[in-house]
């Protein structure tokens, strides 16, 4: 079967030989001679054999198998990176855009309150702001009682913009926005009915930021409260303990007392004695006292076992520890 089919094959050989020697011009003899010695040299393979030194060849593939490596490689197209990688790579950009955005000095947020006598000579008040972030002023007089603005100018309206939160001339809140980075600024805000405006200095990239001041005018403004006892006439205090004290942070030395009223706190503070309540004392008389636009009063005395407080229309016997 073998010299059979081997035959066959020379004889087909033989037949190319003299159809290439036609075309190609070459005697006959010559080039048969050559193909007979690379049929010699190198007889075919029995049928199912592998010519020696020949690579395999890989079986027929079913269409099902066809179909997995034409579905495996659109996804290696359409998606080459894998769900791990896809997370490193957000993770990578959020932290980017993230530090991007971020500020190099993102100052604490804080709330402070400030005591203005507007003299000449007196320190200029600073406020501290941050681009994206607004910071608010309230104003209020010796009495606590909100003081309207009647308006307020920038010195560089390109870098803060700064405005009333509501109808100028009865508003007693503004706001600042900083739009520019490490720009120097100031602003000049006139009160109803004050001859001296407030001028407070701009500054950025402090450890603060100032989200809220609180600031108060010495001075009896245009919805000044009375005094109850009468002690109108007592000239402001110019004891800076009792700002602390209205901000709910006692100055250092100070000793918490304990009252029969949740709504009235007290402090021994060299030899003085502090209360703080949102309401009136009517007794007994007091030195000294100071207000904040929230509401919040501090009075200042030598000692009081029991102070009488009017709150809510009430009279409140409020028993003070020693």
């Amino acid at each position: 079967m073998i010299v059979k089919t081997h035959s066959r094959g020379r004889r087909a050989a033989r037949g190319a030989v003299a159809l290439l020697a036609a075309l190609c011009h070459l005697p006959l003899p010559a080039l048969a001679q050559g193909i007979d010695q690379l049929l010699i040299a190198s007889p075919p393979p029995p049928a199912g054999q592998v010519q020696p030194g020949a690579a395999p060849q890989p079986a027929p593939q079913s269409a099902q198998s066809r179909r997995d490596q034409a579905f495996e490689k659109a996804i290696r197209e359409t998606l080459p990176m894998t769900p791990g990688q896809i997370q490193s790579y957000r993770k990578g950009l959020d932290d980017t855009r993230r530090s991007i955005t971020t500020p190099m000095n993102h100052g604490k947020p804080v709330s402070r309150a400030v005591r203005l006598t507007l003299k000449p000579g007196e320190e200029t008040p600073v406020l501290r702001v941050q681009p994206g972030i607004v910071s608010t002023m309230t104003f209020s007089d010796v009495t606590g009682q909100p003081w309207p603005v009647l308006s307020v100018t920038t010195g560089n309206p390109q870098a803060y913009v700064a405005q009333s939160a509501g109808e100028e001339g009865k508003s007693n809140i503004i706001v600042v926005n900083a739009i520019q980075e490490w720009t120097p600024g100031n602003l000049a805000v006139t009160l109803v009915g004050h001859p001296v405006p407030v001028i407070l200095a701009i500054r950025q990239g402090e450890p603060e930021t100032d989200y809220r001041v609180d600031i108060r005018v010495e001075a009896r403004g245009p919805n000044a409260a009375q005094d109850i006892v009468g002690t109108s006439s007592l000239a402001p205090t110019n004891d800076s303990s009792m700002i602390k004290f209205l901000d709910g942070t006692p100055p250092q030395g100070s000793r918490r007392l304990q009252t029969t009223s949740p709504d009235v706190e007290a402090w021994r503070y060299e030899d003085m004695l502090y209360v703080r309540t949102r309401g009136d004392i009517l007794s007994p008389a007091y030195t000294a006292r100071s207000s904040n636009v929230s509401g919040v009063n501090v009075f200042t005395m030598i000692d009081a076992p029991i102070v009488i407080v009017s709150a809510g229309g009430r009279a409140l016997h409020v028993r003070i520890g020693r």
